[in-house]
């Protein structure tokens, strides 16, 4: 029969109310361990929270950190097109004052020119004059000619008459003396008139055919100056049009300055609001890298309470995992030594670090001297595991700095060129994986190392999964881990 609970049992701890010593003991044992093991039900959903938080963040830090650099690049940019178009400014204002120079020069040119212009067609009219004079000229020599030849044939004709007077007076005797003496003189007189109308016709044909010449030539210099009077006429109406189109030259120079001034300014506001924009993603990369590293540190800080939870013996979702990588890492190690007692490979080659690139491959992947040992023994101890969970996603053995070399089987796929996403899916043996979660792994020299992570499938999707590793010693040498991978 129960009795009633009262104060005072409760008080003093009566041994009816909560039974003996041991029963409390046992009873708080069990409360203990109910209580540890809802620690690390709850941690462990804490620890893949902060993984999937931590994921994201680094995703928007990784967003900003390339935002950053386009801002960055965006500033220089934008330095330059207000550098630019401070030259635009400074060029289309030099433009303009040359162009109200070269107005102004114009406009004197064109005066002048219009001077010239009148100038020539005076000349041209004063060369029609001589040229109008000279013709004059030579048809008044042309009519002195031929007075000149009329003059000679009446010199000729009293010539003859004086040589018939003179035989008349002959004839006459001592009366016609005085006729033959007059008849002497008007042949002498005939004679000079012969001569000097000779001279005058010489004289006549000289002056004629220089005049001709002279004609010859004062026409070729009226027709000259014809060309040149037509010449300027033309080049006058493009003078006269240069002035007009160099005032539309300076409009639309001044119209360039004032739009290139108004792109300055925006320019130069914009260059001022992109400051301020870059220098604001600038701060908010670094805010979001510290937050990071804190998710980071408290990712680490719950993943290290997932540990001391499990090594309390209390048995957790993720125990049965533990000990399965356990113990492929203790098969693993055994396996090695073994082969190194047998000869079968070296120490040393075991170890080796050099990371050979392999020709051809997206993502890189590497050869060692371990590689062809390892696509030997790993097989037969990782695949299995495989088959442990329907969660397992892989088991795979990763050396102390992130190298692994020989995955499963579905994910060690020849590299297909030009394929880098499906080969980074398909073909990840041989690669470094020298994330946080693949260096702590391979580091790690704790019994167990469990880790929450977020693993990039492909075509922006993410699965949530945690990552349980033990270590891999060879004579008492640190080599790596085998990693076990599932689903959260």
């Amino acid at each position: 029969m129960n009795r009633p609970l009262n104060a005072k049992a409760l008080i003093n701890g009566d041994d009816a109310v909560f039974g003996s010593p041991v029963e409390q003991q046992t009873r708080q044992a069990a409360n203990l361990g109910g209580v540890i093991q809802d620690v690390a039900d709850r941690v462990g959903v804490l620890s893949v929270t902060l993984a999937e938080v931590s994921g994201d963040v680094q995703d928007v830090t990784a967003l900003y950190k390339s935002k950053t650099k386009g801002f960055q690049q965006l500033r220089t940019g934008v330095h330059s097109m207000a550098e630019r178009g401070r030259q635009v400014v400074h060029a289309a204002g030099e433009a303009l004052d040359t162009a109200a120079n070269a107005r102004a020069r114009v406009d004197e040119t064109s005066h002048r020119l219009k001077q010239v212009m009148q100038d020539v067609s005076a000349l041209t009219a004063h060369a029609n004059d001589i040229s109008a004079q000279l013709s004059r000229v030579s048809h008044s020599m042309v009519e002195v000619t031929k007075i000149s030849a009329h003059v000679s044939e009446l010199a000729r004709q009293t010539n003859l008459l004086s040589l018939n007077a003179a035989i008349e007076a002959a004839r006459a005797g001592e009366h016609g003396r005085g006729f033959k003496v007059v008849a002497g003189e008007v042949k002498e007189l005939s004679n000079q008139a012969g001569n000097a109308t000779a001279e005058i016709s010489k004289t006549m044909d000289a002056l004629g055919a220089q005049m001709n010449a002279a004609i010859a030539q004062a026409g070729a210099a009226t027709k000259l100056a014809d060309q040149i009077r037509n010449s300027t006429d033309m080049v006058g109406a493009d003078v006269e049009v240069l002035p007009k189109v160099l005032t539309v030259v300076h409009q639309v120079q001044t119209d360039i300055v004032g739009a290139a001034r108004a792109i300055g300014d925006d320019l130069n506001h914009a260059e001022t609001e992109i400051d301020q924009m870059t220098k604001a993603v600038e701060t908010a990369s670094v805010s979001l890298a510290s937050a990071s590293d804190k998710l980071t540190a408290l990712t680490d800080t719950s993943e290290q309470m997932i540990s001391l939870t499990a090594r309390l013996g209390v048995d957790t979702v993720d125990t049965a995992y533990i000990r399965a990588v356990q113990q492929v890492s203790r098969q693993v190690a055994e396996r090695f030594r073994d082969a190194v007692e047998a000869g079968q490979i070296l120490l040393n080659d075991l170890f080796d670090e050099v990371y050979v690139p392999i020709e051809g491959t997206d993502p890189q992947q590497h050869i060692t001297r371990f590689t062809a040992f390892t696509d030997e023994v790993l097989p037969p101890l990782q695949e299995p595991v495989l088959k442990f969970s329907d969660k397992v996603v892989f088991c795979a053995a990763i050396d102390r700095n992130g190298y692994i070399p020989t995955h499963n089987v579905k994910f060690s796929h020849p590299h297909r060129p030009n394929e880098a996403d499906w080969n980074a899916r398909h073909g990840r043996n041989r690669r470094i994986f020298n994330d946080r979660v693949g260096l702590n792994a391979g580091q790690n020299q704790q019994p167990f190392l469990l880790q929450a992570y977020r693993r990039d499938m492909g075509n922006g999707e993410f699965a949530m999964m945690k990552d349980v590793s033990a270590p891999i010693d060879i004579f008492g040498r640190h080599w790596g881990a085998v990693r076990l991978a599932y689903l959260v």
